[in-house]
């Protein structure tokens, strides 16, 4: 699986994360406004835009199995759009934290 992704500027880590039926255009204008004090990573999710998609991608689980080579793995906050997205970081986050305790 390929997830397109663009890191643009240097700092702390910021990830955006488009709503459900767009790309990563849609957050656009914030990497213009925090580009220039953080790292920020903007990414098409699984099947939006130029990232593939996998069929075996059936739960926001699997999208967040799927993004996690993908996403900074030093700290980093995460700006989600619409409330599936919220919950696609709050998966990110409890996969990387299980990860992490083995």
């Amino acid at each position: 699986m390929s997830i397109f992704k663009i890191e643009t500027g240097q700092g702390e880590n910021i990830v955006l994360v488009h709503g459900w039926g767009c790309d990563l255009r849609q957050m656009q204008p914030l990497v213009e406004q925090l580009s220039n004090r953080y790292c920020v990573t903007n990414i098409d999710l699984p099947g939006r835009g130029q990232s593939s998609w996998e069929p075996q991608i059936h739960t926001i689980h699997d999208i967040a199995d799927y993004l996690l080579p993908s996403l900074p793995q030093e700290k980093a906050v995460y700006i989600g759009w619409s409330l599936r997205k919220k919950y696609v970081c709050v998966e990110y986050i409890v996969t990387a934290i299980e990860i992490a305790s083995f």
